[in-house]
């Protein structure tokens, strides 16, 4: 799999990193979804730019009733001695507003391999904010397997602990290509934790 439709592809998941991946210089691409569950509505969006010499810049951000945030990532690429294996390291600074507001900031740890068809993806990132109170740690699994031109299909791990509680979730998808550089993302969520609610999303992928 070519690493710039890897990329791609795992960009999607939102609120989620950035992945290992990154974008050749003047490479860009934009992301747009929502999730309903609960009768619940989450507007997400990210979008990232490939700043060569190794280097992307990503945003991202959601908004839901009564919360929200916004993030900003510097990812810088890690060498490994695999050529089918990547890596890569990024500065994050969050925003955040409802029942949390404030600054964090923290480190995150991305790595990928291609697989025949497909790909594999482990994304972390720890936050912390500036008088150490509050607190962040993510962990997203990608698995993504081409099934035929134009369609492909996507199973995604989100776990996250904020200090207080962990919340999982796991969010099957199909990726069907809708034009050259278009493609629409169509998936189940599915909560492991609380009260483990079953909702729908679906994105947009524009890449550039």
């Amino acid at each position: 799999m070519r690493p710039a439709l890897a990329c791609l592809m795992i960009a999607l998941a939102m609120p989620a990193m950035a992945g290992p991946w990154l974008r050749e210089d003047g490479a860009g691409f934009l992301s747009f979804s929502a999730e309903i569950t609960g009768g619940e509505t989450t507007a997400m969006g990210y979008a990232d730019w490939g700043l060569g010499t190794g280097t992307t810049i990503a945003l991202s951000g959601f908004a839901k009733p009564g919360d929200g945030a916004a993030d900003l990532s510097v990812i810088r690429a890690l060498p490994l001695p695999s050529e089918r294996s990547v890596a890569s390291y990024s500065l994050v600074l969050k925003r955040a507003s409802g029942a949390s507001p404030g600054l964090m900031a923290g480190l995150g740890l991305s790595w990928g391999r291609s697989l025949p068809g497909g790909w594999l993806a482990v994304d972390t990132r720890a936050l912390a904010s500036p008088d150490g109170r509050a607190v962040e740690a993510k962990l997203d699994v990608t698995w993504g397997q081409a099934l035929r031109p134009g369609l492909d299909a996507m199973v995604q791990l989100h776990a996250s602990h904020d200090g207080d509680a962990l919340s999982a979730s796991l969010v099957p998808s199909a990726i069907v290509a809708l034009r050259e550089g278009v493609r629409l993302n169509l998936g189940i969520t599915q909560g492991l934790t609380g009260q483990a609610e079953t909702g729908v999303k679906m994105g947009l992928w524009l890449d550039f």
